[in-house]
């Protein structure tokens, strides 16, 4: 791996521990799309 995506990984695993709300903004997501 290079240092750049263990950087980037890093931030996502940070991120990824705030999961529920990660999952319902993705839903959300999902759902304006399945709108449009």
């Amino acid at each position: 791996m290079n240092r750049r995506w263990k950087e980037i990984w890093a931030r996502w695993s940070r991120q990824v521990r705030n999961r529920t709300r990660v999952e319902e903004e993705a839903r959300a997501a999902m759902r304006a799309w399945l709108m449009v």
